[in-house]
């Protein structure tokens, strides 16, 4: 993330003629986020005998490692999670501030935001999916939101991206997660530990007198449970 430098907005998120960030895409300060190797992996056997019957069960353990779910993140995006885990800008649905904070007032939400380093030195949105969430009127819909920060004016001077009345971009607050992730670090976001215990299966076995298996041609009857691995994303859920 391209950030101000110097003067009275050093620290600020520098932001394009739109009102999104600007990236820095160059390859070497790009961040590698996410390892898909675990640090191990093992298999567990176990079984108990009581007179004729048998019960064992196989499980798994995977430690380590890290997954991008991609079904995390299109939920995300069309509103169906409300939180991210992203810290303060944590909700899918509303902003850290919005449309409705300090009664409307948008020259105080203006220097809420200047005036307070929080809104500075986190990667915030603000705005609301609704009317009812705060969203600010943005093409006839009340859907409308801003990322916080300063846009360069190409001739020494910024202009103000902070909520207030003149200057402020605002996009649709559904495209705060977007698909391609040019709005959001959604590499990032969206990434979960990849370590978990699963039971495998799991058997009954009855063990037949030598007459009965004599009689129906069979010695043992096993009863085995498969289980299907749970995924959220792509991970098994912990049993």
């Amino acid at each position: 993330m391209k950030k101000v430098e110097e003067g009275e907005y050093k620290g600020w998120n520098l932001l394009d003629a739109n009102g999104r960030w600007d990236v820095d895409r160059t390859k070497e300060n790009q961040k590698k986020v996410g390892n898909s190797n675990n640090d191990f992996a093992l298999g567990f056997n176990t079984s108990v005998t009581y007179k004729n019957f048998t019960l064992s069960a196989s499980l798994d353990w995977r430690q380590g490692g890290d997954f991008f779910s991609e079904s995390m993140k299109r939920m995300a995006r069309s509103g169906k999670i409300e939180s991210w885990n992203n810290g303060i800008s944590t909700s899918t649905f509303t902003g850290v501030l919005n449309a409705n904070s300090f009664n409307g007032d948008r020259a105080a939400l203006a220097n809420e935001i200047k005036t307070n380093p929080i809104y500075r030195d986190n990667n915030v949105w603000v705005g609301g999916r609704n009317q009812e969430l705060g969203g600010f009127d943005y093409n006839g819909n009340y859907n409308g939101a801003f990322f916080p920060g300063v846009i360069d004016n190409g001739d020494g001077t910024y202009t103000e991206n902070f909520g207030g009345a003149e200057g402020t971009q605002f996009f649709d607050a559904y495209r705060v997660v977007e698909s391609s992730g040019s709005f959001w670090r959604t590499g990032e976001t969206f990434m979960y530990d990849a370590s978990f215990v699963k039971l495998r299966d799991i058997t009954l076995s009855y063990k037949f007198s030598n007459k009965v298996a004599k009689y129906i041609s069979a010695e043992i009857f096993h009863f085995r449970y498969m289980l299907k691995t749970s995924c959220y994303g792509q991970k098994p859920i912990l049993v």
